[in-house]
């Protein structure tokens, strides 16, 4: 614990008791001072803290009154801080000693006109000035105290005594109140902000899906105290606009606020070392340590918070339905399925079908297609459904982020590159190790590339994709079980 050499800690309330000495405390906690005294109206015995009675307060002006024309009189110290019952010190370690060269800081305000400094309610001031306005009579006491030493007798004082406010840059480290901090800060006052948090920056520029899966670094990265930004496409962000915690966008936050951040690129992450649950390969893109990341290899959580229940739904129950077909990379497609049987079947089990996505080419009858304008609306399409039906994609991520139980058709892909968890997804694929559907099964995740490994047997039309109705009939039965 660090000493604050030649300076009182002092707070002055009749009022809010419990919440004054909840402060001073939290303050001696951090810190030693020459003496710790406690300005109020009724009688106290509280270790460590001198009890000195005055009459009440009446208000603010009361208590600028006090602290500008008769505090001094009771400190004997060279340096006073000056807290009240919402101000406190954060972190001792950033005391700064050119507080010793100035006489007066505060928490800067929001104004930009030089005389932002500052606020009073967590305030370091010089016996120097606090007599000088004590004593002369030409400055009149009123409220707000703080605002009378910084702003309206700011000049006079410094011309009249030389008195010396600190820079903008020593109040940052010193305090915040209404501004957001952004840096470590030694205290702060009021409750505008919370204390300093650091900022990380995960980009992650790419399919839906990607984006959905970097959602355990997010968790990460929030449980370690940061301030999560989401560096991605605008479309992206509304997957995570029900957030249990907040994620940030790029331009809505301070820019100063990124001379600290902490910058992570997850792009071509994991094509880069596509042979591993992608997940792993954000982690350690992200540098962090495999016994701190291991806790984190699980689905993304999208459930939590998300404003959606029995009396919300579309329907009382119904399956999603997605399996539109890429131009790009036909190796995870689906091929030779009879849709109209399966939504049948569906209907048969009590489910009404609900198909998503953009295809508008490959319309199954019986099926109710939704067209969902925006991600946010696809989440809660998908949040609400009590079956999620189609190829390994992003809204099959979602899904998988929103705990519905998946039949999922894997052609070219090894599904334990994708999900981390399992246990509620039936795989539908043609590769088994009895029986390779060819001599290179899973090839997707054989070469470093954005696209995938081209198939060996028919590039155009990748064998592994054909799957049958009743493979998929199958697949809903198991896991409705």
């Amino acid at each position: 614990m660090i000493k604050i050499s030649d300076c009182t800690l002092i707070c002055a309330d009749t009022y809010n008791y419990g919440g004054a000495v909840a402060s001073l405390k939290k303050s001696m906690a951090q810190c030693k001072f020459e003496q710790v005294i406690f300005f109020t109206n009724i009688p106290l015995n509280l270790e460590g803290i001198t009890v000195i009675q005055i009459p009440e307060l009446k208000g603010k002006d009361g208590y600028s009154k006090f602290l500008l024309k008769q505090a001094y009189k009771y400190i004997s110290s060279d340096f006073v801080l000056v807290t009240q019952h919402d101000s406190w010190i954060l972190d001792s370690k950033q005391f700064d000693e050119r507080l010793y060269d100035v006489d007066y800081a505060g928490g800067l305000w929001l104004e930009n006109d030089g005389l932002g400094n500052g606020n009073g309610g967590f305030s370091w001031r010089s016996m120097k000035l606090m007599e000088a306005v004590g004593k002369d009579n030409l400055i009149n006491a009123y409220s707000p105290e703080d605002v009378i030493l910084c702003r309206t007798y700011r000049s006079y004082l410094e011309k009249n005594y030389g008195l010396i406010w600190a820079s903008d840059e020593i109040c940052e480290q010193f305090s915040f109140e209404l501004r957001c901090p952004t840096q470590p800060t030694f205290g702060f006052h009021s409750f505008f902000h919370k204390p300093f948090q650091q900022t990380v920056v995960i980009r992650r520029w790419n399919a839906m899906g990607d984006v959905v899966q970097v959602e355990p670094v997010m968790q990460y990265f929030h449980d370690k105290g940061y301030r999560v930004v989401l560096d991605t496409l605008p479309q992206f962000h509304l997957l995570f606009l029900n957030h249990y915690f907040k994620v940030h966008k790029l331009h809505e936050i301070d820019q100063r606020l990124f001379t600290n951040a902490k910058f992570v690129n997850l792009d071509l992450s994991y094509e880069s070392n596509p042979k591993q649950l992608h997940l792993k390969s954000y982690f350690e893109y992200a540098g962090v340590p495999e016994s701190e990341y291991t806790p984190y290899l699980k689905n993304p959580t999208l459930s939590v918070g998300f404003p959606i229940g029995e009396q919300t739904k579309l329907f009382k129950k119904y399956a999603v339905i997605h399996c539109d077909l890429r131009e790009k990379k036909q190796g995870r497609n689906i091929y030779g399925v009879d849709w109209e049987l399966v939504v049948s079947f569906l209907n048969k089990q009590g489910y009404t079908a609900i198909q998503v996505g953009r295809d508008d080419t490959s319309l199954i009858p019986n099926a109710i297609k939704i067209n969902c304008t925006n991600e946010n609306f696809l989440c809660y399409v998908v949040a609400g459904s009590d079956l999620m039906v189609g190829i390994d994609s992003g809204i099959a991520a979602i899904s998988a982020a929103f705990k519905v139980p998946s039949v999922i058709a894997f052609g070219s892909v090894n599904p334990n590159y994708i999900h981390a968890d399992l246990s509620n997804i039936e795989v539908v694929t043609n590769h088994n190790s009895e029986h390779p559907f060819c001599g290179l099964p899973s090839c997707w995740s054989e070469s470093i590339t954005t696209e995938g490994q081209e198939c060996i047997v028919d590039k155009a039309d990748p064998p592994c994709c054909h799957f049958t109705t009743q493979q998929f009939i199958n697949a809903i039965t198991r896991i409705c079980k």
